[in-house]
């Protein structure tokens, strides 16, 4: 093995002496030479830092950049929204102040007496229902709940009161809701 290895030791030896010469011939120092190539790969990774930080830098600030765009889009819109329910509000109160003060106490008394006819209707509606379950027990046999009955009617019954239009309406709701249950309608 040693004599095949002997030749490419004799060439590798020829073209190094090639080198130099050359190297003479074009005034460069060989020492200096064999010095550069470590000193440039340190200026290379020197540089590929400087570059990956850039990059990262770049990196960073397009997504700011992007994530500004995004947030000022954002308050746009919102202003927008803004200004288009500000001026629906506006044009309502317009409206409202060309209404006639005497059709709006009309319009409240209107509603007042609907309010108060459907309570009273659901009160007739309890009552039957009551009155309807009344025949079904044996005769002379008073409930031993009946107190309770009469009392939740009459409690039934206060819970509506109307009074005049720019007042406060309660109403029970109980049979919507399914439960005990109030309503209150301010300033019809």
């Amino acid at each position: 093995m040693f004599g095949w290895m002997e030749p490419i030791r004799t060439s590798y030896l020829k073209l190094l002496g090639e080198v130099d010469s050359l190297r003479a011939n074009r005034g460069v120092d060989s020492e200096r030479v064999a010095e550069r190539p470590a000193q440039e790969v340190s200026e290379v990774e020197k540089l590929k830092q400087k570059l990956e930080k850039s990059q990262r830098k770049a990196t960073g600030l397009s997504e700011a950049l992007h994530e500004r765009g995004r947030v000022e889009t954002l308050v746009k819109m919102k202003k927008e929204a803004t200004m288009r329910a500000k001026h629906q509000l506006d044009e309502n109160h317009a409206e409202l102040g060309n209404l006639d003060p005497t059709e709006v106490a009309g319009l409240k008394s209107q509603a007042t007496e609907i309010v108060v006819q459907l309570a009273e209707q659901r009160m007739r509606a309890k009552k039957v229902k009551a009155k309807d379950q009344g025949p079904s027990r044996p005769t002379g046999q008073v409930p031993a709940n009946s107190a309770k009955e009469e009392q939740s009617v009459e409690e039934q019954e206060s819970t509506v009161e109307a009074t005049q239009p720019d007042r406060v309406i309660i109403i029970d709701d109980s049979s919507l809701l399914g439960q005990r249950g109030w309503t209150q309608l301010s300033k019809l």
